[in-house]
């Protein structure tokens, strides 16, 4: 990362800031479902503002607004990078469908052949937005410091390959001819007493049959490949607008005292209120579930749960005569203190239902000793 940045002391109590950089990253072993490994993402950043000292320093306020480009990276989990998934999933049933499959780069890389992990949907990200830092120290040994951050991601050019590799499976996925069951396993599965044609529409997608209320390759294809809460009509929808997946606006607040007399001298104790935005898990659609003609309903947005969540700590420094005169440290720090352990949507899909759900992290005690040596 390369920085550069100008800051202008207007008067004693203000002054001015203004900074940019460039960033470079190495490859990092993920590949696009052709098997090539992405390449190192490239960014740039921008941000400017102003800090203001009030009350002979005891108030500080320091406001900043921001931008970063950059790209390829990994694509937002929800619902971008996960889009992987449910082509994986025709793919898979194609191949076990059919005697001898070929695909792209078999044998070099080509789809899930390095494993799930290894394969990612990228995008070009943008992101800017405001914080404002405000810090007081109201009395001695008293200190406050509340945090408030607003952000707008955008992502663009989302999963471009994987669409290329959409197209390009799908006209051999809808040339699917096999014998019922396959083409290793031909079987009569729908008891009719012979073994007859699978295709693309009659094909099941796994071991239910569509008369008892399964899908068909073709159908699971539409429902979740393109429609769904991760499918390609919605990410074609989102991109180039603003990732509200994200928890776009937070705040923070700090407060933390000091003891410098009497007999707790060396005694630090506090606490924080960490808020969260509640974020949008998904769309719902115009027309209804069984309307192929339906698509993303931008204005029908499903929210997530906010969240507010306290943290406390108490910490003493001290000296200790053990192994010499030696500075030491107690701490502990109580994370999600009130155990707000309440699952939380995640993704929902197009009629509001709850298909993800998150589950918060239970009340944690962490207990640390630091002794200098």
């Amino acid at each position: 990362t390369r920085t550069k940045g100008v800051v202008f002391h207007a008067t004693e109590n203000l002054s001015f800031h203004y900074n940019e950089s460039d960033t470079f990253q190495p490859n990092i072993g993920r590949f696009d479902p052709y098997g090539t490994e992405y390449p190192g993402a490239e960014g740039e950043g921008e941000d400017y503002g102003f800090s203001l000292t009030l009350l002979d320093g005891k108030l500080a306020v320091r406001y900043n607004e921001f931008s970063t480009l950059g790209g390829p990276q990994r694509a937002a989990n929800t619902p971008f990078n996960r889009w992987r998934d449910p082509i994986w999933n025709v793919e898979n049933r194609w191949r076990a469908l059919v005697e001898n499959p070929t695909y792209p780069a078999q044998g070099a890389g080509g789809f899930r052949e390095k494993g799930r992990c290894c394969y990612w949907v990228m995008s070009d990200k943008y992101s800017e937005g405001q914080e404002i830092v405000i810090s007081a120290t109201p009395i001695d040994n008293l200190n406050l410091r509340f945090t408030w951050t607003e952000r707008d991601a955008v992502e663009s050019n989302i999963g471009a390959i994987w669409e290329q590799y959409r197209l390009e499976r799908l006209a051999v996925w809808q040339g699917l001819n096999v014998p019922e069951g396959g083409e290793n396993e031909p079987q009569d599965l729908d008891g009719d007493g012979e073994i007859g044609t699978w295709t693309w529409d009659t094909a099941w997608y796994n071991n239910t049959d569509p008369a008892e209320g399964g899908d068909t390759l073709s159908e699971y294809y539409d429902s979740d490949v393109i429609g769904g809460s991760i499918g390609w009509a919605l990410i074609e929808s989102l991109d180039g607008k603003a990732n509200e997946f994200d928890r776009t606006g937070r705040w923070n607040f700090n407060a933390s005292y000091r003891v410098t007399e009497g007999a707790l001298k060396g005694l630090t104790y506090g606490g924080a209120l960490r808020w969260r935005e509640a974020p949008v898990v998904g769309y719902g659609i115009t027309g209804s579930e069984d309307d192929p003609t339906s698509v993303v309903n931008l204005a029908d947005v499903q929210f997530g749960a906010e969240d507010l969540t306290t943290d406390l700590f108490a910490s003493y420094r001290g000296k200790t005569k053990l192994f010499g005169e030696r500075n030491y440290k107690l701490q502990l720090n109580v994370r999600n203190a009130f155990d707000k352990d309440e699952n939380v949507p995640g993704i929902k899909d197009i009629n509001g239902n709850n298909i993800r759900m998150i589950r918060k992290s239970q009340r944690q005690f962490i207990f640390s000793v630091n002794v200098d040596i």
